[in-house]
């Protein structure tokens, strides 16, 4: 059972969908519950034909989501629990407990909310302890773990995010589909997926757009993700003159149809760990710029398989696309490199090999 905060679209769901869908189906069978609240991830489970739940957790502590969680656990009576993030982390514990339910492995997909929590962190640690493998998407995020949280070294490993590099591929795409998204003209786009929060500091990028426009006119801004910040980030696009030249799309389940036909991808972040938005950019041959925080550096050199800069920096944010847009030898490279090292570094297959010999072992098989 994968434990997750929610059924948005993000990378953790995201990962647990490529998971349930790609793992040996004659070996293992999967069910996904979300703490919090319903969303569109439920229709990518559903058509995996994986039995989908979410609890409704409120806001802050709640222990009837404890109860409904262990509940559930009795009920489907998982061999082991897969959680991802601090908050599954903590809640999947306790239920797994009086449940009687003793695999589980956790995987941490960055570390921005242990950063504000210190009583995050404390906790953290304690259920570290307990007979669980704790999964980094990134060394960086291992590095963090270990010497500011302090989980034991060996209780860690660093499984890298993979991606199916024939679906997210180069070319294939109808060209139409801009229009219908709201793309007018035959202008560059750069393009951004997630969701719409501070943490994915989207204000940055469409401040850097404006100063893009000044040397490339005809260029948009499609921004794919729903969230909190939409009528702040829409306000601002026209606060910076360029409400006509930013197209909000929403949420959408065929990323891999709409990256191809951009022209740059850009990650504007405060803090990440291995972003699976960005591999997928790079599986689809898009250069990609990205603010050089959490465990994007260990991922793209900069200059070589992207284009790197400080995050909240617009001016060198705007530089970067600026370069990637206007000199096509420099984004043929660094999208011709971002794909090469995908197919090299961060295969579908080999994190599925990986994740189901965990599994196996968590299982005590």
């Amino acid at each position: 059972m994968h434990l997750i905060m929610d059924l948005d679209i993000g990378g953790s769901q995201r990962l647990a969908q490529t998971l349930v869908t790609a793992c040996n189906h004659s070996q293992f069978r999967f069910s996904v519950c979300a703490l919090g609240h319903d969303g569109p991830m439920r229709g990518q489970f559903a058509a995996a034909g994986v039995p989908c739940w979410s609890l409704d957790k409120h806001a802050g502590l709640d222990w009837m989501a404890v109860a409904r969680l262990a509940h559930l656990i009795r009920r489907i009576r998982p061999h082991v629990l897969h959680t991802h993030h601090t908050g599954a982390l903590i809640y999947g514990t306790a239920a797994r407990v009086l449940a009687g339910t003793r695999g589980h492995i956790h995987t941490e997909h960055s570390h921005d909310i242990l950063d504000a929590s210190g009583r995050l962190r404390f906790l953290q640690r304690v259920l570290s302890a307990a007979p669980l493998t704790t999964v980094c998407v990134a060394e960086e995020v291992r590095q963090y773990l270990g010497l500011v949280t302090g989980i034991p070294w060996e209780r860690m490993a660093v499984l890298q995010n993979g991606v199916d590099t024939d679906r997210f591929a180069p070319g294939g795409a109808n060209p139409r589909l801009l229009r219908e998204l709201g793309v007018e003209d035959d202008g560059p786009v750069v393009v951004t997926v997630g969701r719409l929060d501070p943490l994915k500091d989207q204000a940055t990028l469409i401040k850097a757009f404006a100063m893009v426009r000044q040397r490339v006119p005809n260029a948009w801004l499609l921004l794919v993700g729903d969230g909190p910040l939409r009528r702040s980030l829409a306000e601002l696009a026209s606060d910076c003159g360029q409400s006509d030249r930013v197209v909000f799309a929403g949420v959408r389940t065929d990323v891999e149809r709409i990256l191809p036909l951009c022209s740059v991808f850009a990650l504007s972040s405060t803090n990440e760990g291995l972003p699976l938005v960005a591999l997928e950019a790079m599986a689809s041959g898009l250069p990609l710029v990205a603010t050089s925080v959490g465990g994007i550096p260990q991922l793209v050199e900069d200059g070589n398989t992207g284009l790197l800069c400080p995050a909240g920096d617009m001016a060198a944010l705007a530089d970067a696309l600026v370069r990637a847009l206007t000199d096509d030898g420099v984004g043929r490279a660094l999208g011709a490199n971002g794909r090469r090292l995908v197919e090299t570094r961060h295969s579908l297959q080999a994190m599925v090999a990986a994740y189901e010999a965990l599994y196996r072992n968590a299982a005590g098989e």
